[in-house]
């Protein structure tokens, strides 16, 4: 790899760690912070009896800060400790991203996606943030680079192994990471439609089965569970064009994301064209798809889908959740359930 090379991702990912570090210490943890702290601080024992009652869907989010909480303990701030797994993998992300630009576009390409990235306000507050939603992007940009990888070479299995272990690790991270798959599904069959060939799909269904696998108990576990959220309400277009403003702005701000959008696909199918005169087709051997065929799924059907199952609440009443955790013990934590439409209640408490 030239210095060149390596510029293309230490940049972006310098720029994303000086972002998130900027005033990291932004104020005390908020509600959902104070439980990553609480949870993840208890002893095993303690942690594994707690997620099988709530919250075992962060589970994996929490045995992963077990050892960082146990051992730092209060040599740095709380707040400061949580966010700094956050704040790493903001990096990874922008430096990952950086490297998918560079492999389907160019160098430069690969710098400013990287850089954008790390500009951006949503992915600033993520990464100042103690819960695992950083580490989650981070996950699915190194499956996508991944699978851009494999999609090169589709003969090597070690290329699949890795695509799967990192959707594996992403979905474990935060389940619905598992709707990023649809996108990559949808990238999977631009590939085969434009020669790939069949065993590209089966060997991309072998690398997704296996890693559904792996998060399969996760996953039930989290399912009997979904109470936790059955009070939240079902979302609709006020929801969406919060959504669409959160990322992209609004005004004229939203209008240059879309002509950058506009002319960042334009160029990239101009570039696809021109391999193709060269005598490289996009989606053969040795070349992924264009980036088109990755950005617009993971963009537009992740959100989407995710719209779409949030109108349909859990099939059976279930627990809410409140923590109430204090920083002078972090291993205390008291934890009341109470179950909808009964006034049954019980809680869960131990140090």
């Amino acid at each position: 790899m030239r210095i060149g090379d390596r510029a293309v991702l230490i940049v972006p990912a310098l720029a994303a760690l000086l972002g998130g570090l900027w005033g990291v210490r932004r104020g005390s943890m908020w509600q959902d912070e104070a439980t990553t702290y609480a949870v993840a601080g208890r002893a095993l024992p303690d942690l594994w009896r707690t997620l099988g009652n709530v919250d075992a869907v962060h589970g994996c989010y929490y045995l992963l800060l077990h050892p960082l909480i146990r051992l730092v303990g209060d040599a740095v701030p709380a707040e400061v400790l949580i966010r700094i797994p956050s704040v790493l993998a903001t990096a990874a992300a922008a430096a990952g991203l950086a490297a998918v630009g560079r492999r389907l576009v160019s160098a430069p390409a690969g710098l400013y996606a990287g850089l954008a990235y790390a500009a951006a306000p949503v992915v600033v507050y993520h990464a100042q943030e103690g819960r695992p939603y950083a580490l989650v992007a981070a996950a699915v940009v190194e499956a996508t680079r991944l699978l851009a990888t494999a999609l090169c070479d589709p003969s090597r299995r070690r290329s699949w192994v890795r695509y799967g272990a990192a959707v594996a690790v992403a979905c474990l991270l935060n389940l619905f990471a598992v709707l990023a798959l649809a996108a990559h599904a949808v990238t999977v069959l631009v590939a085969v439609g434009r020669g790939g060939g069949r065993g590209v799909a089966a060997r991309w269904a072998g690398a997704t089965a296996a890693a559904l696998l792996a998060v399969l108990p996760v996953a039930w576990t989290a399912f009997g569970q979904r109470g936790q959220v059955a009070w939240l309400e079902r979302p609709g277009l006020p929801e969406v064009k919060a959504l669409v403003t959160r990322f992209a702005g609004s005004g004229v701000l939203l209008a240059a994301t879309v002509v950058l959008v506009v002319l960042g696909l334009t160029t990239s199918r101009a570039g696809d064209l021109a391999g193709t005169t060269a005598g490289r087709t996009p989606g053969g051997p040795g070349r992924p798809p264009g980036i088109a065929a990755f950005a617009v799924p993971l963009a537009l059907l992740p959100p989407a889908l995710l719209l779409a199952v949030s109108q349909t609440p859990p099939a059976l009443p279930g627990p809410l959740m409140s923590v109430s955790a204090r920083r002078s013990d972090r291993r205390s934590i008291s934890v009341t359930t109470r179950w909808d439409r009964s006034t049954s209640s019980r809680a869960v408490s131990g140090t």
